[in-house]
């Protein structure tokens, strides 16, 4: 699993992703993150790490990858598929579909994720310390030296967003190591998108020689309420990208419609 983003919330969110050279490696790799989708472990693991019963979605796997390393439990992914997961969602009834308190659970968990991981410096040493809290055998530090993750300032090692191997090198400047924070608003007129039956826009960051440094597409169901809401803006679609990383050189804007299938690419520079 690769580093996606810290969510404005201050969850760390990660992607899967295809193991380099996994055809010629023997055994598994060290791995930064904790994927609840297949977890395989002793079963002490669920004494000595319990899962916090108040936490919803956002923040399970990301505090329990913490919690399992400073409880001395070494992480790896397995180099060959073991086992898979069908997680695509259509058609099927999710728990936020039928309960009208999951927001509530939810804004309860992304709390409880920034006081444990002192994410944005809001450490709480009851929390940190509680039964579901932090193990004794590593420090949050040194957690952090290992996956190239800084939670006070939200951010993240060049080395760990390339999706090298674990553990990060150490380095000199540690402080000075990690990626600072890009947030930037793409301010894009109804006109130039003249459409009716777009299916996403990709949306993307790029560097000076046009490889992506970050994407994070506009599905349908957010591009009509983008369009919906540029009807009280003179026409005008805002769309923000916030992302852990160098400054681009240009965005990019990609629309994909039914009728045409991709359109004209749309670009500006930064």
């Amino acid at each position: 699993m690769t580093f996606d983003r810290f969510t404005p919330e201050g969850v760390i969110f990660f992607l899967p992703a295809t193991i380099p050279n996994w055809q010629n490696l023997d055994k598994p790799i060290p791995s930064r993150f904790f994927s609840a989708h297949f977890a395989f472990t002793t079963g002490k693991f669920c004494y000595e790490v319990p899962h916090d019963p108040e936490f919803y979605f956002h923040g399970e796997e990301i505090t329990l990858a913490v919690r399992a390393f400073t409880h001395g439990y070494d992480l790896f992914h397995p180099h060959k598929v073991v086992a898979w997961h069908e997680y695509t969602r259509k058609g099927r009834t999710k728990h936020w579909d039928d309960s009208s308190t999951w927001s509530e659970m939810n804004h309860r968990t992304h709390k409880k994720t920034r006081k444990l991981l002192n994410v944005d410096g809001e450490g709480d040493s009851f929390i940190q310390n509680s039964p579901f809290g932090l193990g004794t055998i590593r420090t949050l530090d040194e957690y952090e030296k290992y996956a190239g993750i800084k939670f006070q300032t939200r951010g993240v090692q060049k080395y760990t967003s390339d999706n090298n191997f674990a553990p990060n090198p150490e380095v000199e400047n540690y402080e000075e190591s990690f990626l600072t924070t890009f947030k930037h608003c793409i301010d894009l007129h109804v006109s130039s998108v003249p459409e009716q039956d777009y299916e996403f826009f990709v949306v993307a960051f790029l560097d000076e020689n046009g490889n992506d440094l970050f994407r994070k597409d506009l599905d349908k169901e957010e591009l009509n309420g983008m369009f919906n809401l540029a009807k009280d803006k003179n026409g005008w679609m805002n769309i923000w990208r916030q992302y852990n990383g160098p400054k681009p050189a240009k965005w990019l804007v990609w629309p994909y419609s039914t009728s045409k299938q991709w359109c004209d690419r749309i670009e500006g520079d930064l």
